[in-house]
């Protein structure tokens, strides 16, 4: 994934850089070295970000499958 690829699947999945750090566990430089080309993008985030732009997955549905959802259950 290139980083106008990243940058263009943050923005149509609508992901936010505090919601990039919840779901991958990275601090807010590396999404942003990522965006750069500074680090390329891991593999595995790639295809989590193209398969959520895919299947249209939203950022809550992503964080409560990722475990990482803010909601607290009843």
């Amino acid at each position: 994934m290139t980083p106008s690829e990243y940058r263009a699947t943050l923005a149509v999945i609508g992901l936010t850089a505090s919601v990039v750090e919840d779901l991958f566990a990275v601090d807010q430089l590396t999404s942003r070295r990522w965006a750069t080309g500074d680090l390329p993008v891991p593999p595995s985030v790639a295809l989590s970000l193209w398969l959520m732009a895919a299947h249209r997955v939203s950022v809550g549905q992503a964080q409560i499958l990722a475990g990482t959802s803010r909601l607290k259950s009843a």
